[in-house]
């Protein structure tokens, strides 16, 4: 189970045992959208944001 609000150093730690590295996709999944997030979700961006976090 994903545990979403755990502290830098937990975080750190758990990547650590997991061996997983961090995989930032703000860019391609997060942040304010003009036009809403749900329209945000059907565009080819956040496609490709979503088969890169579900590839690693």
């Amino acid at each position: 189970m994903l545990k979403t609000a755990q502290s830098p150093a937990k975080l750190a730690f758990s990547l650590g045992t997991s061996n997983r590295a961090p995989l930032y996709l703000g860019h391609k999944l997060g942040g304010y959208r003009p036009g809403g997030y749900r329209a945000f979700l059907n565009t080819a961006e956040f496609k490709q944001g979503l088969e890169n976090l579900e590839k690693d």
